[in-house]
């Protein structure tokens, strides 16, 4: 089953408004087929509706609890993102930065049922293991409870614009990166334990993204494997040539 490519840049906390404004006049969208958001700081989000191209999406780094607009010194609520004038398409979810910063899986379920039944925002869920557990034989264990708890209590019919970015923490901004060949077992792994939970229809349309030092240099490589469909990149993401270059190569290979 064919599935389009889809890939991110997390920009995380880099580039407010006028360096948003300074990286699209750089940077080239798409061409193709391929999908592809943003994930700017939220300071620059509206920067970033106002001065991206066409065919690029937006999404949010993460939105607080509760998710209505309220009392909550430096939060940004899920309300808030579904201002039309933000064009946010996408959310990002459980990512290891805040999983380490106090986001339980219970608290990412929460997240993700309310993005699912409140908004029209669609979910990109990461999980992925640290080094100590990939080193213990716990990788499986850890994807499998992370998949299962986050996704808890949701119908695969909330689910349907689902991204998974398996990201293994321990090659995020250091450099190190799995092997094409690691990488794809564990997307297929990811796909394989989807399939079990909500059936191998629904997993065989899930689109899996890899994220973990992605570069022009590795990128080809990891887009060619069956089970990876895209990426959620970090760094290069920052640098509006290199990003584009990496699109360009997943248009290339899809």
């Amino acid at each position: 089953m064919k599935r389009t490519p889809i890939v991110g840049g997390n920009w995380k906390m880099h580039n407010g408004p006028t360096k948003t404004q300074e990286y699209f006049d750089l940077f080239e969208g798409p061409s193709g087929d391929t999908e592809v958001f943003i994930a700017p700081a939220a300071i620059a989000h509206a920067s970033a509706a106002v001065h991206k191209q066409e065919h690029v999406m937006l999404a949010g780094q993460d939105y607080n609890l509760p998710s209505e607009q309220g009392d909550t010194t430096a939060g940004i609520s899920l309300e808030m993102f579904q201002d039309e004038a933000l064009q946010t398409q996408y959310m990002i979810l459980g990512h290891s930065e805040c999983r380490r910063d106090g986001d339980s899986d219970e608290t990412i379920n929460v997240k993700m049922k309310k993005l699912v039944q409140d908004s029209s925002i669609h979910p990109v869920l990461c999980i992925g293991e640290n080094e100590q557990q990939r080193e213990s034989n716990l990788f499986e264990s850890t994807i499998r409870n992370q998949i299962e708890k986050n996704l808890e209590g949701i119908e695969s019919d909330k689910l349907n614009s689902l991204v998974i970015a398996y990201e293994p923490v321990w090659a995020i901004g250091t450099g190190k990166t799995a092997t094409p060949e690691l990488a794809q077992e564990a997307c297929k792994i990811v796909r394989n334990i989807i399939s079990e939970v909500f059936g191998g229809e629904f997993a065989a349309m899930l689109r899996i993204q890899y994220g973990g030092s992605v570069k022009p240099a590795n990128a080809e490589a990891l887009i060619i494997q069956e089970d990876i469909d895209g990426f959620l990149i970090g760094g290069a993401s920052l640098d509006p040539k290199s990003f584009s270059q990496i699109i360009e190569i997943v248009e290339q290979n899809s």
